[in-house]
This record gives structure tokens, C-alpha cells and sequence, in this order.
């Protein structure tokens, strides 16, 4: 795969016309495997071909960048792989796509759903098992390397939490000096009890009051917000990840919560085409 996460692109923009930030570009690096998706799948689609397994098998929803990026990663590499999909049946472009690309699809409800997972895995001979949002030990060694030299000086570090994957690799690999901070895209304490079983919460701030009553819920502001932040900034983010998060930096900065003298870093961590399935186009 043609993936180049070396020269991450870094774009300067100016919030409200007084407060400057810089964003992370993980959205730029793949068109289909873009942001966080791919650091997290890397080692873990490694293992599986070290293993020699027979297909992948991994879980997530309906609108799931995770299941979308590993459908087409596991295509590339000529590796079966079956999608476990929380909720009951329904079909939208991202699952379309999955299947487009050899995912098999197979819907597990809510209940019990960790029991039907481990039941469907250890069915399934030959499997590697990859968890919802690449959320393992290798899954934290991709998103390690999230960071670079070129992004050292920087005393804030910012970046949308879903399951917590991503910030424990930023959490590990960031400088002494450099604050760090969650905005959840879904209320969860468990991801704070997580990064402080590794010790990772030092240097840790999460903030819970920006998921909009809820993971993947969203309101007209937050959609206006998205086409206003393109037409300014010529950035797309996405409804689920990043829109509420630079919303949230923006809230932060109203507030009074930043000194202007900050050097503030926000990780872009794609997931773009989710915009689909809330019929919002960022590209026209």
C-alpha cells in the first residue's frame, strides 16, 4: 500500500481570526486508509500475515472508519476478513464499501455482544482478531508514532477520543513539556481509568462535555459549523471526530482556557467518509 506517513503535512490557521493553531494532516496520507486509522491497523495487519491467519476479523458500527479502513487494507494485502457490526442490519455507503472489497458482514445486535464476539472468534479457524478501533497493544505502537520531531515544540497536543487508542500512543510518545488533551467523542470513563492503569494521565486533560449528547450524534450547529469551517480554512473535518473537537478548541479558546502564547497542535485524525452517512458533503 502506498502510504506515507514520514512527511505529515502541518497547516497554520487562524481561529476566528485572532487564535493560531496548527493541524496535524493524518487525513492526507491515504485517500481511503486516511488519519489514525492506518498507524493503528499497521502492526496488527503485520501480526496477522507474521501468523500466517487465515482472515481478519475485527468490530465496530454501522459508520465505522475502522471497518472501512480494514476492509480496504485487507484487500490489499489479499487477507479475507470478516466485519462484526454492532445494531441490527442496515446498509449505508460505508458498509457498501466494505463489501465492495471483500468484507464479510455480519450483524451482532447489542446484547451480549461481547459474548457473541468471543463466540464468533473462536468459531472461526485460523483468525486473527483485531478489536473495535484497533484498541490493543499494537494498536497504541502504531499510534506512537503519530508524533515526530516535527511536532516537539508544540505545548499542547490535541485529539478527539473514541475509544482511547490514539492519545495513549500520542500520551507515550509526547515530550516532558507538552500538555495533552482529549475531547471524547462519547462519554466513557473507562478510557480515563485506562490510561491511568499505564500511567499514561500525567500530563492528561479529558474533557466529556463536547459529545453532543452522544457518539456519532449530531446537531444543525455542528453541520454549519463543518461547512463554515471548510469555507474558511479549506479543511474538511468530519461529523463524528474532528468537527466536534476544533469546535470544542474554539469553545476552549472563548473561555479563556488557552493563553494566546500557547503553541497549540490538533490531531486531524480523518474519518471523512462517515460525512456520507449523515448526508453531509465537506467536498463540494
Amino acid at each position: 500500500m502506498d502510504i506515507n506517513t514520514k512527511h505529515i503535512a502541518i497547516s497554520k490557521i487562524i481561529l476566528q481570526g485572532k487564535y493560531p493553531i496548527s493541524l496535524l494532516r493524518l487525513d492526507t496520507i491515504h485517500p481511503t486508509i486516511s488519519g489514525n486509522k492506518w498507524f493503528k491497523l499497521k502492526y496488527n495487519l503485520h501480526e496477522a500475515i507474521q501468523k500466517k491467519a487465515a482472515c481478519v476479523i475485527t468490530h465496530g458500527g454501522p459508520f465505522s472508519n475502522h471497518l472501512h479502513a480494514t476492509a480496504f487494507a485487507c484487500k490489499q494485502i489479499n487477507m479475507p476478513c470478516i466485519g462484526l457490526i454492532n445494531g441490527k442490519e442496515t446498509y449505508n455507503q460505508t458498509l457498501q464499501d466494505c463489501e465492495a472489497w471483500g468484507m464479510q458482514i455480519q450483524f451482532i445486535g447489542y446484547a451480549n455482544k461481547q459474548e457473541t464476539i468471543q463466540k464468533i472468534v473462536a468459531a472461526t479457524p485460523h483468525n486473527y482478531f483485531i478489536p473495535m478501533g484497533g484498541d490493543n497493544a499494537l494498536g497504541q505502537k502504531g499510534a506512537l508514532e503519530i508524533l515526530s520531531e516535527a511536532t516537539q515544540n508544540y505545548t499542547h497536543i490535541i485529539c478527539s477520543i473514541g475509544t482511547g487508542t490514539t492519545v495513549a500512543g500520542i500520551l507515550q510518545s509526547a515530550q516532558e513539556h507538552q500538555q495533552i488533551i482529549g475531547i471524547a467523542a462519547v462519554a466513557d470513563d473507562t478510557v480515563e481509568t485506562k490510561l491511568a492503569t499505564q500511567n499514561l494521565d500525567k500530563n492528561f486533560t479529558l474533557f466529556n462535555n463536547y459529545t453532543q449528547g452522544g457518539f456519532a450524534r449530531v446537531n444543525d450547529a455542528l453541520m454549519q459549523y463543518i461547512i463554515d469551517f471548510k469555507k474558511q480554512h479549506q479543511i474538511a473535518l468530519d461529523a463524528v471526530y474532528t468537527g466536534k473537537m476544533m469546535q470544542a478548541v474554539e469553545d476552549l479558546f472563548n473561555n479563556n482556557y488557552f493563553k494566546l502564547s500557547d503553541n497549540i497542535l490538533c490531531i486531524h485524525s480523518g474519518g471523512l467518509q462517515g460525512n456520507a452517512g449523515f448526508g453531509l458533503d465537506v467536498y463540494n
